[in-house]
């Protein structure tokens, strides 16, 4: 796993050694499940220019579902998001299958690979960006009745 892992994130142009690396790999972090002081070890971390983690990868074995590490995934991102108070995206894979999920913003979906740094950043700027639909002026020019307006209102409130 390490062998098609490793390969697929220097193909995205991310830094596992040296100077300006900028993933960790087996890296330590606190308060699993919730318990203070309880130690789980995530594979690998990716990490912005700000120093902040932008996301979990969880692997499993070449021969194992990829799924099975998701569950572990979000374990991490919680001890990440706790100490650097932003939640990191997920990726669990098994170097074949990769899967990536966002639990802020929607299910997890199967991706090709594991995402580069600046889609990376652009998915948790987003984050911050967004804003509630409610909050959006309808356009006269979609619509102009005043029943359609009252539709979109109320489909929006739930």
């Amino acid at each position: 796993r390490k062998l098609y892992i490793d390969a697929m994130l220097i193909g995205m142009d991310w830094e596992l050694e040296g100077p300006n690396a900028d993933v960790s790999q087996e890296l330590e972090v606190e308060g699993m499940t919730g318990v203070p002081g309880q130690k789980g070890y995530a594979d690998y971390v990716l990490w912005g220019k700000d120093g902040r983690p932008l996301a979990v990868v969880e692997a499993k074995k070449a021969s194992r579902d990829p799924n099975e590490g998701r569950i572990q995934a979000a374990l991490y991102a919680d001890c990440l998001e706790r100490k650097f108070h932003q939640r990191p995206v997920m990726f669990t894979t098994n170097g074949f299958d990769t899967f990536f999920w966002d639990d802020t913003a929607g299910p997890q979906r199967k991706v090709s690979r594991i995402f580069c740094k600046a889609d990376l950043e652009r998915i948790i700027r987003r984050r911050a960006e967004k804003l509630p639909l409610a909050t959006l002026p309808i356009s006269q020019a979609i619509t102009d009745r005043i029943y359609q307006q009252a539709a979109i209102r109320a489909a929006l409130a739930d």
